[in-house]
């Protein structure tokens, strides 16, 4: 039996983060997923910065739209500039929430030339991201109150 998006979701977290800032007359809410914390726990990304890189993608600033409301960003580390930063997944959907999914060092590659998002995960992060751009203010109020989402704040340590 297939695993479903959300089933995939459930095996790789149980802990988010949000923060929300208002463009304009809407509200962009922000998370970010544990399977981010967890590939990113060593980077000490802040959220401020990743406030910053999602107010970036708001905006149209991206390396890369995959499709499907899947992005890849890269985020600088420590003043090294955004080729030897971090490359992260975003599921976004202009005038819905924004999810950094999941991120790995530039370093992590295999080597230089080498795919970072090979074809079979490209097609599972658009499958989590359908899932996860189509929750309802009350389906994420439930997750919040199950626990599973935490509000992201500014000048928080991780």
């Amino acid at each position: 039996m297939k695993e479903r998006p959300e089933d995939l979701v459930a095996k790789s977290s149980n802990a988010y983060y949000t923060y929300q800032y208002v463009k304009g007359s809407s509200t962009l809410a922000i998370y970010r997923s544990s399977v981010f914390d967890k590939r990113t726990k060593r980077l000490k990304i802040s959220d401020n910065v990743l406030l910053k890189t999602a107010q970036e993608i708001d905006n149209g600033v991206y390396e890369a739209d995959l499709g499907g409301g899947v992005y890849k960003k890269r985020i600088p580390l420590n003043n090294q500039g955004n080729s030897n930063g971090v490359r992260t997944i975003v599921f976004f959907k202009s005038g819905g929430h924004l999810f950094f999914f999941d991120g790995w060092a530039k370093s992590a590659v295999a080597g230089k030339g080498a795919k970072e998002i090979e074809d079979d995960a490209l097609a599972t992060y658009k499958e989590i991201a359908e899932v996860f751009l189509h929750y309802s203010d009350g389906k994420i109020t439930e997750l919040i109150n199950a626990g599973k989402l935490k509000e992201v704040k500014p000048w928080a340590q991780i």
